[in-house]
């Protein structure tokens, strides 16, 4: 989804027709492929960028289990990352 440009800050109908079928899930696995840094502008390709209320909706919609090992989420190279954003990662 991250893939696509995000010009809108109201995540609600993104995943509006699947949340329910997600929220069942005990283990909802999403391949995260973006950074998230709030400090810089929403992008896609080829430079990726999203912000962490982005992130946040897709955890709320019942994702439990994320990859963030991609090429694009590395992309960006001033972003966090959500590891970061989360707190799991050292500083």
């Amino acid at each position: 989804m991250a893939h696509t440009e995000i010009t809108e800050r109201n995540y609600d109908s993104v995943l509006s027709d699947i949340e329910p079928i997600i929220k069942k899930a005990d283990f909802a696995f999403a391949n995260f492929e973006s950074p998230v840094n709030d400090d810089l502008p929403q992008s896609s390709y080829p430079v990726f960028n999203c912000h962490s209320d982005y992130a946040e909706k897709i955890i709320s919609s019942g994702f439990n289990v994320f990859s963030l090992g991609s090429k694009a989420a590395a992309a960006l190279e001033e972003a966090t990352g959500l590891v970061w954003d989360i707190g799991f990662a050292p500083n």
